[in-house]
């Protein structure tokens, strides 16, 4: 017997404009997604939304993913749902690093412009990528 496909929708990420205890966000799966936005803004649906609309707490749509229900938990499980919300501004572990590398090789061309010899810049440096290296 063949299997069924599973259904593509849309996983939603849902910000809030404050923190509820522990929470900030809500990522959750949908095949329609304007419908179930009004049963979240009616305090229907997930026991959080319900939660967080009873304490005056609001939201927003960051972001979206087409999908099915095995993408939501897939990004459910990576954890830390900040990472992936505009909202929160966090950048990503990459772009974190790109930016630290760029101020280091701002100060190391300014000491070079000023003609100081910038040595505790390298092993800060070095320290550095072997910190990035060693990350999970």
């Amino acid at each position: 017997m063949a299997r069924r496909a599973a259904p593509i929708g849309t996983v939603y990420l849902l910000h809030f404009e404050r923190r509820y205890k522990h929470a900030g966000h809500y990522i959750g799966w949908t095949t329609d997604l304007d419908a179930r936005l009004a049963q979240h803004r009616d305090g229907h649906g997930a026991r959080l939304l319900a939660v967080i609309t009873a304490a005056g707490i609001g939201w927003t749509l960051a972001r979206t993913w087409t999908g099915t229900r095995a993408r939501e938990r897939s990004i459910k499980k990576q954890g830390g749902a900040a990472r992936c919300c505009p909202e929160c501004g966090r950048p990503k572990r990459g772009q974190a690093a790109a930016a630290q590398m760029a101020d280091l090789a701002a100060e190391q061309a300014a000491c070079a412009a000023a003609g100081r010899r910038p040595a505790d810049l390298g092993a800060a440096r070095d320290a550095y990528l072997a910190d990035l290296e060693a990350s999970p």
